[in-house]
């Protein structure tokens, strides 16, 4: 038999369980929901179908509130989706197709912008969509702190603009949106005239590298580095070939003699020393090996530097290389 008392404590225990459970939907009813833009120039139209008038477009990484959405999905091109009615940060609605946005969390939007980035990087796009990613990365780098997210985000940012300088046709540089995109960036990239293309400078990459060497990502940072063009053109002389190979696939196993890739930087260090030392065998023209004793000093200093750079690293092709290496300094000492 229930007393007053018991029957008041288990009254408010019942409202109390009720109240905890319609806050919790409450809050999950009312909380916002919103999608980034995975694409560059969405549009965003009055009604959900591509042939609705065309109220504003959008570039990629921009963030906007969903409010509602439709019943059923709708296939345009490769994407089956949602259309998705959002509200734009200057108060106007609209719809877009779900196939270039995604679902956004503040809390997860680290890896968001990453995932994001990766996944435009492999895609074969437009100048203008480049360029888009970059203003995109340039912004979100300000935002973001943690320093692994950074790292990935600004390697992102120079592979899209390495891709937006490559797409530039050379006749065109120097007009409309070209001319203004390359004095922008001016400071990270060169023209190189024996290729008639724009490049990202050498040292671009490997400022990058040492600014997060202490991360994992700097393997991955230093990879890039190493095979980012050199730009120029060595005539033919080997001393400068052998140069080249010190300030790319060298420099990263001087850096990373276990990494990912060391494998692959010794494979081509290995198959470039052969093609020269074969030149060597059959007297082939097209290649200038040292004629005087500065030339021969020259080439002795570059190929004692591409020992040094891979001395750390203990492999079959390493001894194959050096091999390659002494035939080369017996043959011009």
């Amino acid at each position: 038999m229930f007393t007053p008392n018991k029957l008041l404590k288990k009254s408010l225990a019942v409202i109390f369980i009720f109240v905890i459970f319609s806050s919790a939907f409450a809050a999950n009813f009312l909380q916002e929901k919103s999608r980034i833009i995975t694409a560059s120039a969405v549009r965003v139209r009055s009604d959900p179908q591509t042939t609705a008038k065309e109220i504003t477009k959008l570039a990629v990484g921009t963030v906007v509130k969903e409010i509602g959405k439709t019943e059923k999905k709708e296939k345009i091109g490769q994407d089956q989706d949602f259309w998705y009615q959002v509200l734009l940060s200057d108060g106007k609605q609209g719809w877009v197709f779900g196939g270039f946005t995604e679902s956004f969390d503040e809390s997860k939007k680290e890896q968001i912008y990453i995932n994001l980035v990766n996944a435009r990087l492999k895609e074969k796009t437009s100048f203008n969509d480049q360029m888009d990613l970059v203003n995109f990365l340039e912004k979100t780098i300000k935002e973001v702190k943690t320093p692994a997210t950074l790292a990935e985000l600004e390697l992102g940012q120079l592979l899209a603009l390495r891709q937006s300088v490559d797409s530039i046709p050379v006749e065109k540089s120097d007009s409309g949106q070209y001319k203004s995109w390359l004095k922008k960036q001016d400071a990270k990239i060169y023209y190189d005239e024996i290729q008639g293309s724009w490049k990202i400078r050498y040292d671009v990459f490997w400022d990058l590298q040492e600014k997060y060497k202490a991360l994992p990502v700097g393997d991955k940072i230093a990879w890039e580095a190493a095979n980012n063009p050199l730009g120029g053109e060595c005539e033919g002389f080997v001393s400068c070939y052998i140069g080249a190979i010190n300030s790319t696939n060298a420099r990263y196993l001087l850096l990373y003699p276990n990494g990912k890739n060391a494998e692959e930087a010794l494979k081509v260090v290995l198959e470039e020393l052969n093609t020269y030392v074969e030149a060597i065998d059959k007297n082939e023209s097209g290649y200038r090996f040292p004629e005087d004793a500065e030339m021969r000093k020259d080439l002795a200093e570059q190929l004692s530097e591409l020992r040094k750079r891979l001395s750390k690293v203990e492999t079959a092709k390493t001894a194959a290389i050096f091999k390659q290496i002494e035939k080369l300094e017996t043959k011009f000492r």
